[in-house]
């Protein structure tokens, strides 16, 4: 009887020490590969890849693909944006944790946009004008990150910056005027946002 007692004794440090050595042996996950949530508002898919470079800063690269089109508009065009992120405050666990940043970014987006209208003296008919946008902006952005289940990452910002179009590029040599800040020909101060939904690796 004590000699099964001492086995089994046995066999529970046994499994105790490997279960010690296994989650000694988990890595940090220090990539994320994200989706843009709030960008499908804006008619525009975007993607992320962030990677961790040290304890406390991640840099991350973004692009995305714009298309929106209705009965006699259309606009479509790319962009791509780089954040180098600083960490300011970091919690975590085993499977979740929580990461304040701050993050300065840059900007690009190229817009070709096709204003239709109709024209009602006799003879014209439907017309159209088309305009080339390439903006540039800076800025920094204020955000939360969420880790849950290890692997699912959720993250939310806020900030803005400071947006520079040129000329429209402008294609059938037509003034443009900007309707404000969601416009792709505006120029000024401009806010930004959004959250982001991904897995770590």
């Amino acid at each position: 009887m004590k000699k099964q007692i001492l086995l089994a004794m046995l066999c529970i440090f046994a499994m105790h020490t490997s279960f010690s050595q296994d989650n000694s042996e988990i890595k940090p996950l220090k990539n994320i590969f994200k989706f843009s949530v709030t960008n499908f508002f804006d008619h525009t898919f975007q993607a992320s890849y962030e990677r961790q470079t040290c304890d406390n800063a991640a840099l991350m690269f973004s692009g995305g693909l714009l298309y929106q089109h209705n009965s006699s508009d259309e606009m479509s065009g790319f962009k791509f944006e780089a954040q180098y992120k600083y960490f300011v405050f970091t919690k975590e666990k085993e499977t979740s944790g929580m990461k304040i940043y701050f993050a300065p970014y840059l900007f690009y987006r190229y817009t070709d946009k096709t204003d239709g209208y109709y024209m009602y003296d006799p003879g014209y008919g439907y017309t159209s004008t088309k305009y080339i946008f390439n903006s540039f902006s800076g800025g920094v952005y204020f955000g939360m990150g969420f880790t849950i289940a290890r692997k699912i990452s959720i993250d939310g910002y806020i900030g803005g910056g400071i947006k520079r179009t040129f000329g429209g590029g402008l294609k059938d040599n037509v003034n443009y005027y900007s309707s404000g800040i969601t416009d792709p020909g505006y120029n000024g101060i401009t806010p930004k946002g959004g959250i982001d939904v991904g897995f770590k690796f």
